[in-house]
């Protein structure tokens, strides 16, 4: 983490002190790290999601940020087995969930290629809220933010109140309108939401049919995505309620 995002957060965190919100990060080193201990300085609940097994951050120098998070009414979440070692595939998976929670992204910066990208795609995919603060020219901490903020998917960040007016106490959460109950868009005769379905999405299901159970990794060469593509696209259509995990990496049709 450079010192223009540790000043970046400083200044976000003490306006957003008295603001009715959760922040969620991967506990990573860094903005990550950086973002977990401020909100425990200003007594705002956080969210850890871990890349690993829980039992594995516990034997690492982790364990004290992850038990004071959970003494101060936070929690800390991982969708694997307690001693699953981290993989470059694994903190992908972490990410989409951490996109999957969160109501706005804020990335303070962002190498190129860095997992702040990846988590920013899977957010892009969801249709969330992204905000990038502006970087230095000659910075390759921001390379990848002002990359992201050159394609205009997402908000240049000028003021924080463009993120925070968002979580004003005052404010109070909207009813939840029922869906209308249509015909399964899969054809198999039981009465679900009606949703619609690109054809990717239809055939990914399939795909997952004829391999149920299997894990992630095998399966991902019979489908026309990227590794990452691919992950957006099965965390999608669990949002939908159209597939599970029996366990990580194993997905089967609902």
């Amino acid at each position: 983490m450079s010192p223009y995002a540790d000043k970046v957060m400083e200044a976000l965190f003490q306006q957003a002190q008295h603001l009715n919100l959760v922040t969620v990060s991967g506990l990573a080193r860094g903005v990550d790290q950086k973002c977990h201990l401020l909100s425990l300085q200003y007594k705002l609940p956080t969210i850890a999601i871990l890349g690993g097994g829980m039992r594995r951050y516990l034997r690492s120098s982790a364990k004290k940020l992850i038990e004071t998070i959970v003494e101060n009414n936070g929690l800390v979440l991982s969708e694997f087995k307690l001693d699953f070692k981290p993989t470059k595939r694994s903190f992908p998976q972490r990410n989409r969930i951490i996109a999957g929670i969160s109501d706005v992204l804020f990335l303070p910066e962002a190498r190129e290629g860095s997992g702040s990208l990846i988590t920013a795609n899977f957010a892009l995919e969801m249709k969330k809220e992204i905000f990038v603060a502006p970087n230095q020219l000659f910075s390759s901490n921001g390379l990848g933010s002002n990359q992201l903020i050159q394609t205009k998917q997402v908000q240049l960040l000028t003021d924080f109140q463009q993120i925070l007016k968002r979580f004003d106490t005052t404010q109070k959460n909207s009813k939840t309108e029922p869906l209308d109950k249509g015909v399964d868009p899969l054809g198999s005769g039981v009465c679900k939401p009606a949703i619609s379905l690109s054809e990717e999405e239809k055939n990914l299901i399939q795909t997952i049919r004829l391999h149920s159970y299997k894990e992630l990794s095998e399966r991902s060469g019979n489908v026309p995505f990227d590794y990452g593509t691919l992950l957006s696209q099965l965390t999608l259509l669990e949002m939908k309620g159209l597939i599970s995990q029996s366990s990580p990496g194993c997905y089967f049709v609902k």
